[in-house]
């Protein structure tokens, strides 16, 4: 199973063609913001399905699911970007029990022992030996990957009209 899910989207040298323009134009930042606000709305659209499918038993992990854009900057400058979606890295989940289980992958503050969003997230989408496979992350980024692809196309139109004029 791959560690990533990569989109690429061709038959767009339109597209590619007037976000250069926008480079040469306005600048590098300003084509560099265009492209990430269609990522950023792209992603906001898998993260909210996410949010509404995660699990609810206390809705901590459905709060703290997040997008996160990246930006690169490739050969024969052509401009690219990335969009993360998932758990929030740093934020603890906290536990009233534990298992001996959870003390392994988890952080000791205080009395009682915290384990990353991360984590609960992956015993949650691949399952454990002693709990079944609940794969809200899978299903909900082949629900709505449609619905973010049009997302991020009718940004990037906006974006690029809006400047054109």
């Amino acid at each position: 199973m791959p560690d990533e899910i990569t989109c690429e989207i061709k038959g767009l040298s339109e597209l590619q063609a007037k976000l250069d323009a926008i480079g040469e134009e306005f600048g590098n930042k300003k084509q560099g913001s265009v492209l990430r606000s269609a990522l950023y709305r792209a992603g906001s659209v898998i993260t909210d399905a996410m949010s509404r499918t995660a699990p609810k038993d206390t809705g901590f992990l459905s709060e703290n699911i997040g997008a996160r854009t990246t930006m690169t900057k490739g050969a024969f400058k052509n401009l690219g970007g990335s969009v993360f979606i998932g758990p929030k890295g740093r934020v603890l989940y906290p536990l009233r029990k534990t298992t001996e289980h959870m003390r392994k992958f988890g952080k000791k503050i205080g009395n009682s022992v915290h384990v990353s969003a991360v984590t609960v997230a992956r015993w949650l989408e691949f399952g454990t030996s002693k709990m079944s496979k609940k794969p809200f992350m899978t299903q909900s980024f082949e629900s709505y990957k449609d619905d973010a692809l049009n997302a991020l196309i009718e940004t990037l139109k906006a974006k690029i009209e809006t400047l054109g004029k």
